[in-house]
Protein backbone atom coordinates (compact mmCIF):
# COMPACT_ATOMS: atom_id res chain seq x y z
CA UNK A 1 0.00 0.00 0.00
CA UNK A 2 1.59 3.41 -0.72
CA UNK A 3 2.13 6.44 1.59
CA UNK A 4 -0.98 7.37 4.14
CA UNK A 5 -2.56 10.99 2.53
CA UNK A 6 -1.94 13.97 4.79
CA UNK A 7 -5.42 14.91 6.30
CA UNK A 8 -4.23 18.55 6.11
CA UNK A 9 -2.03 19.57 2.78
CA UNK A 10 0.95 21.61 3.39
CA UNK A 11 0.00 25.11 3.62
CA UNK A 12 -3.24 24.25 4.50
CA UNK A 13 -5.17 24.82 8.16
CA UNK A 14 -8.22 22.40 9.92
CA UNK A 15 -10.54 25.07 8.46
CA UNK A 16 -11.47 23.94 4.87
CA UNK A 17 -14.17 25.21 3.63
CA UNK A 18 -16.16 24.57 0.19
CA UNK A 19 -18.78 26.73 -0.96
CA UNK A 20 -20.83 26.91 -4.00
CA UNK A 21 -21.58 30.38 -5.59
CA UNK A 22 -23.57 32.25 -8.07
CA UNK A 23 -21.09 34.85 -9.48
CA UNK A 24 -18.34 33.06 -8.52
CA UNK A 25 -15.53 35.98 -10.23
CA UNK A 26 -17.17 38.79 -8.01
CA UNK A 27 -17.20 36.59 -4.70
CA UNK A 28 -13.63 35.91 -5.68
CA UNK A 29 -12.84 39.40 -5.46
CA UNK A 30 -14.96 40.29 -2.06
CA UNK A 31 -12.90 37.18 -0.58
CA UNK A 32 -9.65 38.87 -2.10
CA UNK A 33 -11.10 42.23 -0.27
CA UNK A 34 -12.40 40.91 2.58
CA UNK A 35 -9.62 38.13 3.61
CA UNK A 36 -6.78 39.26 1.92
CA UNK A 37 -7.58 36.12 -0.31
CA UNK A 38 -4.51 34.78 -2.91
CA UNK A 39 -6.13 32.76 -5.57
CA UNK A 40 -4.03 29.48 -5.90
CA UNK A 41 -6.10 28.02 -9.18
CA UNK A 42 -8.85 28.80 -11.22
CA UNK A 43 -10.61 26.10 -13.70
CA UNK A 44 -13.06 27.14 -16.39
CA UNK A 45 -15.59 25.63 -17.78
CA UNK A 46 -17.16 26.27 -21.21
CA UNK A 47 -17.74 30.15 -21.61
CA UNK A 48 -15.12 30.93 -19.54
CA UNK A 49 -17.64 29.87 -16.72
CA UNK A 50 -15.83 29.44 -13.16
CA UNK A 51 -16.21 25.87 -12.25
CA UNK A 52 -13.94 25.62 -9.11
CA UNK A 53 -11.44 28.27 -7.71
CA UNK A 54 -8.79 27.78 -4.32
CA UNK A 55 -7.77 30.79 -2.68
CA UNK A 56 -5.95 30.97 0.36
CA UNK A 57 -7.09 32.97 3.09
CA UNK A 58 -4.68 34.13 5.93
CA UNK A 59 -5.82 34.61 9.06
CA UNK A 60 -4.59 36.98 11.97
CA UNK A 61 -4.24 35.98 15.18
CA UNK A 62 -6.07 37.57 17.98
CA UNK A 63 -4.94 38.90 21.23
CA UNK A 64 -5.27 35.22 22.96
CA UNK A 65 -3.19 33.49 20.41
CA UNK A 66 -5.13 31.98 17.56
CA UNK A 67 -5.91 32.87 13.98
CA UNK A 68 -8.89 34.70 13.96
CA UNK A 69 -10.95 36.74 11.65
CA UNK A 70 -14.66 38.45 10.90
CA UNK A 71 -16.51 39.49 8.38
CA UNK A 72 -20.01 39.95 6.94
CA UNK A 73 -19.94 38.95 3.23
CA UNK A 74 -22.97 40.44 0.75
CA UNK A 75 -25.76 38.01 2.15
CA UNK A 76 -25.79 39.25 5.26
CA UNK A 77 -23.53 36.70 6.86
CA UNK A 78 -21.31 37.05 9.66
CA UNK A 79 -18.15 34.72 9.38
CA UNK A 80 -16.27 34.36 12.40
CA UNK A 81 -13.14 32.30 11.69
CA UNK A 82 -10.98 30.72 14.33
CA UNK A 83 -8.19 27.79 14.46
CA UNK A 84 -6.26 26.45 17.53
CA UNK A 85 -2.59 27.17 16.85
CA UNK A 86 -1.31 26.99 20.11
CA UNK A 87 -1.95 26.84 24.07
CA UNK A 88 -1.74 30.02 26.30
CA UNK A 89 -2.09 30.42 30.06
CA UNK A 90 -4.65 32.86 31.25
CA UNK A 91 -2.49 35.21 32.47
CA UNK A 92 -1.06 35.40 28.73
CA UNK A 93 -4.44 36.22 27.73
CA UNK A 94 -4.96 38.71 30.25
CA UNK A 95 -2.06 40.39 29.54
CA UNK A 96 -2.18 40.25 25.42
CA UNK A 97 -5.99 41.64 25.78
CA UNK A 98 -4.83 44.61 28.08
CA UNK A 99 -1.94 45.21 25.88
CA UNK A 100 -4.74 45.30 22.88
CA UNK A 101 -6.63 47.95 25.21
CA UNK A 102 -3.46 49.86 25.70
CA UNK A 103 -2.86 50.08 22.32
CA UNK A 104 0.55 47.98 22.65
CA UNK A 105 -0.87 44.78 20.78
CA UNK A 106 2.44 43.58 18.47
CA UNK A 107 1.68 41.55 15.59
CA UNK A 108 2.90 37.91 16.10
CA UNK A 109 5.36 36.56 13.78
Amino acid sequence: MGDKVKAVPDGFHTLTPHLTVRGAARAIEFYQKAFGAEVLGINQGPEGKIMHAALKIPLGDAFWGDPYGAVVDPFGHTWSLASKVKDVSRDEVDKAGQDLLAGGMKKSA
